[in-house]
């Protein structure tokens, strides 16, 4: 496929990887901007559900004390140590874990752009590669803020739907 003029897979290459750098900062700078009423753990898509069990489900399915470490950390948030135990502190750390979230999301979300110019196994490609670099920092980012917000509210409840019992299930 000779797309813009190239003329191997090399050219494509370089493409593909400038492509996944500019599509890594505009979300990571978009997610940056937005409002901070956009990621309210509390909210869609970010609440915990029960079967999360407070981000403990990711430790038992992914090991993830493992092998969090290793991944990069980028954020405002060091995750070797935090900085205060205050519930500021850790308030704003909860937000920062949802906006990562959403980060990683996005980059999920442009694997289509890739089409574009890519032949469809070269696309094809393209969807294990992202979901590998992603979802570990998903999961990681799942798993903290249920740490966290079981040290913020430990009493809560990690789903806001009442649970279904014979009198509210309707038998």
């Amino acid at each position: 496929m000779n797309v813009f003029g190239l003329r191997g897979a090399g050219e494509i290459i370089l493409i593909n990887c400038a492509a996944w750098l500019v599509v890594h900062l505009a979300a990571a700078w978009s997610c940056s901007l937005a409002p901070r009423r956009w990621f309210d753990a509390r909210a869609f898509p970010y609440r915990h559900r029960r079967w999360e069990r407070d981000g403990r489900f990711y430790q038992t399915a992914f090991r993830v004390r493992a092998w969090k470490s290793r991944l990069p950390d980028l954020g405002k948030f060091r995750k070797k140590r935090l900085a205060s135990g205050s519930r500021e502190y850790l308030g704003k750390f909860v937000e920062e874990t949802c906006r990562a979230e959403l980060t990683h999301f996005i980059v999920i979300l442009a694997v289509p752009l890739f089409v574009i110019w890519n032949n469809w196994l070269a696309a094809a490609c393209m969807v294990p590669y992202v979901l590998l670099e992603n979802l570990p920092c998903v999961i990681a980012q799942r798993y903290n803020r249920g740490r966290i917000l079981r040290i913020l509210d430990p009493g809560r409840h990690t789903d806001a739907r009442p649970a279904r019992t014979k009198r509210n299930a309707g038998g």
